[in-house]
């Protein structure tokens, strides 16, 4: 859970730093990184309920 919270800390910094930054990569990593966290929490999820 500390991971996905230190990647979502990340996130919202990097969304406030200068856009060529965000051009690098950071901006469209961010929403992956987002993606593939829930994606993981719903598998768990699903397996604990299962």
């Amino acid at each position: 859970m500390n991971a996905i919270i230190n990647t979502m800390n990340r996130c919202k910094r990097s969304l406030g730093l200068p856009q060529t930054i965000s051009v690098l990569g950071i901006g469209r990593a961010c929403p992956l990184l987002v993606f593939f966290a829930l994606m993981i929490l719903g598998a768990l999820v699903f397996l604990v309920l299962s």
